[in-house]
């Protein structure tokens, strides 16, 4: 069978629950919507590098941060090299990015289109991205790899040039995002997050409408042999919309953490599926290796995403591990949270089955010593596997 050509799409800052395939407080995304009914939307997936790019970089990587944090840990931005492109251009595969970031030292696998200047307004920076992946798909060979990487989600979300914003008083808060008790008065509070929403959802309304002219262009040209990926280096959290109140090291809740996984397009793999299985970004690298015919012994270690994708009997990772500013570290396995903040400034501890929303730390409790040993031991475990 010929090898398929492979298109990575980020958009950093998306939430996992911010499409609107993913419930009641998504908003206008109906080509990401239809790239999820014709593939396999993961829900738990874990960026594993959630602050600025790393979580992109990530997908490019397969890089995971290791944990427990030890002195002299890689930071937050993987500085790996990037294992998915190298290898796809060494194989044989046309390869481009259009990215709106500074050049890297890594981008050698990459003929690479940069926007002109990194002070455009985001919304012609990613319908200038959306113009150069459709003019490399008109023209590629394949097989090929693209990666559109749309401008990360950032305040104060100007919808100006984004077209047709929701209006704020129709947008849903998630529970999460509402505003605290007190902090204002609650109509002008409210006001203001539903304002700040509005040009969010109008943001990524308009890199769905990029994706849109994306996958259209492929039809157009009889590209149909395409695996697409869809997800995002980070989500969007309290912390992020109320930065002054928050320290860096705190934007580790899950919100933040769980980011939105598309994967369509591959043979034989289901469609208009949702896995609820725990999944890392990371992951994205050691699956589209193997899609791609590269030697396995190139790609890092193979994780579940392509048994899950099939539909085969699978129960996910065990755990995944993070990592946020300033070196804090945390692994989290379907059930619990434990983050560790650097320079002594304490733990994290949840129990997401009884407290989804990680309102009780449970750090000092009766409970937390088990459940450190329990998961060190899991983390453990699994390090003694061999590749």
């Amino acid at each position: 069978m010929a090898r398929p050509n492979i298109i990575l799409v980020t958009l950093d800052g998306l939430r996992a629950d911010a499409i609107g395939c993913a419930g009641e407080f998504g908003g206008r995304t109906p080509n990401i919507d239809a790239l999820a009914a014709s593939g396999v939307r993961f829900e738990n997936a874990i960026t594993p590098f959630p602050e600025e790019d790393g979580g992109g970089w990530a997908c490019l990587s397969g890089e995971s941060p290791e944990f427990p944090p030890t002195e002299g840990a890689r930071p937050a931005t993987p500085n790996a090299p990037w294992i998915l492109p190298d290898h796809l251009r060494e194989t044989g595969y046309d390869t481009c990015a259009a990215v709106a970031t500074q050049p890297d030292s890594r981008a050698t696998a990459f003929a690479a289109v940069r926007a002109p200047t990194e002070e455009s307004h985001e919304a012609d920076l990613a319908a200038w991205i959306g113009d150069q992946a459709v003019r490399f798909c008109q023209v590629a060979r394949a097989p090929f790899f693209l990666w559109a990487a749309f401008p990360a989600l950032r305040l104060p979300f100007n919808a100006a040039g984004c077209g047709n914003p929701i209006p704020p008083a129709k947008i849903k808060i998630p529970p999460d995002l509402a505003p605290d008790a007190g902090a204002r008065p609650r109509r002008a509070a409210l006001y203001r997050r539903r304002a700040l929403l509005a040009g969010y959802h109008a943001a990524i309304a308009h890199a769905d409408r990029q994706l849109g002219r994306l996958l259209a262009t492929l039809t157009a040209r009889g590209h149909t042999n395409n695996v697409i990926v869809m997800t995002s280096g980070h989500g969007l959290d309290h912390a992020s919309l109320e930065p002054e109140h928050d320290p860096p090291a705190t934007r580790l809740t899950d919100p933040r953490l769980r980011a939105p996984l598309i994967i369509a397009g591959l043979a034989g793999q289901r469609r208009n599926a949702v896995e609820t299985a725990l999944v890392s970004v990371a992951d994205i690298v050691p699956a589209l290796l193997e899609i791609s015919g590269v030697d396995a012994a190139a790609a890092p270690r193979s994780r579940p995403l392509l048994p899950l994708l099939a539909g085969k009997k699978h129960a996910g990772r065990p755990f995944t591990t993070f990592q946020g500013a300033g070196r804090a570290a945390g692994v989290r396995t379907p059930r619990y949270k434990w983050v560790v903040l650097p320079g002594g400034l304490g733990e994290m501890l949840y129990d997401l089955q009884v407290d989804p929303r990680e309102m009780h730390n449970l750090w000092d409790s009766r409970r937390a010593t088990a459940i450190r040993r329990m998961l060190l031991g899991i983390v453990q475990r699994e390090a003694r596997i061999p590749p």
